[in-house]
């Protein structure tokens, strides 16, 4: 974005500065105010514009007053918060504080007591089945614990989604599981269970299930627990 707005930056300098030059007439006092002109003429427009630029937030996703009970016990009031596009956004709370309900209110896991989250101006509460199932193929989700069906294989539960939402062929299915294992170091591993594995090696292939549909919203519920020093490195990049 920086390098975007300095290229811009030099264009409104250089084209009002031509502008000046070439309507000058006169002597050496003639150009020398139209450089002074110009000068100040391209500060305003590049304020203007910086100004203009940083007033508009593109918001991914929207959460208005939203609230939460479970029977008698409410766990979240009033929550009200923006998710900026192309930024990495945090939930930052004390254990128990209902960070994971809010996370599950958001990707639709839990019903909102009451309350809007938007996406991109679609309210997920009050969106039917069809557009629902759209957005789901737009989502990515690490759980706390790994979430695996006990019953699949490791290649399987990566293929999990894919199956479901993806129109691609068998085989085009299983090329890109392998690969999302692959960037977790587990492609050795897609055969065993997850009974096979280590808890660390579980949370990684539920890693490579979130990112297999290479989702437009990625949610992660403390993706690094449980993962090594230098296996969370290899995540967060």
């Amino acid at each position: 974005m920086g390098f975007i707005k300095s290229i811009f930056f030099a264009f409104v300098i250089t084209s009002v500065s031509a502008f000046y030059g070439y309507t000058v007439e006169g002597g050496s006092v003639e150009v020398g105010k139209a450089s002074t002109d110009s000068v100040v003429s391209s500060s305003v427009l590049i304020l203007f514009s910086d100004v203009f630029t940083h007033s508009i937030v593109i918001l991914m996703i929207e959460v208005k007053s939203l609230y939460k009970s479970f029977e008698d016990k409410e766990v979240l009031k009033d929550i009200n918060s923006v998710f900026e596009n192309g930024k990495t956004n945090l939930i930052i709370g004390q254990s128990g504080s209902g960070k994971t309900v809010l996370m599950k209110c958001i990707v639709g896991l839990f019903r909102p007591t009451s309350g809007e989250v938007l996406y991109d101006g679609r309210d997920l509460v009050t969106m039917n089945k069809q557009e629902w199932k759209m957005l789901r193929r737009e989502m990515g989700m690490i759980f706390q614990s790994a979430a695996l069906f006990d019953s699949m294989t490791v290649l399987e539960n990566v293929m999990f989604p894919l199956d479901m939402f993806s129109k691609d062929s068998y085989a085009e299915r299983v090329k890109r599981a392998q690969f999302c294992l692959d960037r977790v170091n587990l492609l050795e591993a897609q055969k065993k269970f997850p009974d096979e594995i280590s808890g660390g090696m579980q949370k990684r292939v539920a890693i490579a299930r979130a990112i297999a549909l290479n989702p437009k919203y990625l949610f992660c519920d403390e993706p690094n627990s449980g993962l090594d020093p230098k296996t969370s490195l290899v995540i967060d990049g």
